[in-house]
């Protein structure tokens, strides 16, 4: 029987990002994305109906909910663990996501090898 996969959530506002992320982390077969939202309303109204995920994948640059805020409430209501991916991560973005809850923070340049190792190591 094959290893269960680890159930992912990508949030984004930029549909291309969001389809793009959510691809790259279902290319690596250890991953499975359950719930893909375009806002952080999105994403919150995604958990009240449906299974939690293990982990979310969290754009930093959202509007009107910003990742960070997204963040700490998904920590603060789910105890979900969340890694932050921003177009610049500047040392100011890692230490708000950081503080805001999340677990880490990578790049939107980011390969999807990279991508897939920081979620492994978040989970």
């Amino acid at each position: 029987m094959a290893p269960e996969r680890i159930s992912v959530a990508v949030v984004d506002d930029h549909p291309c990002t969001l389809h793009g992320l959510a691809g790259f982390v279902e290319m690596n077969g250890a991953f499975q994305v359950i719930i893909k939202a375009r806002s952080g309303e999105e994403m919150l109204k995604a958990l009240k109906e449906g299974p939690l995920p293990a982990l979310a994948l969290v754009g930093l640059e959202m509007e009107p909910m910003n990742g960070y805020t997204l963040i700490a409430l998904l920590k603060e209501r789910y105890q979900l663990r969340s890694l932050a991916i921003a177009s610049e991560p500047d040392e100011d973005a890692v230490l708000r996501a950081l503080r805001a809850g999340g677990c880490g923070v990578v790049g939107k340049d980011v390969e999807a090898e990279e991508l897939c190792r920081a979620l492994d190591d978040v989970h």
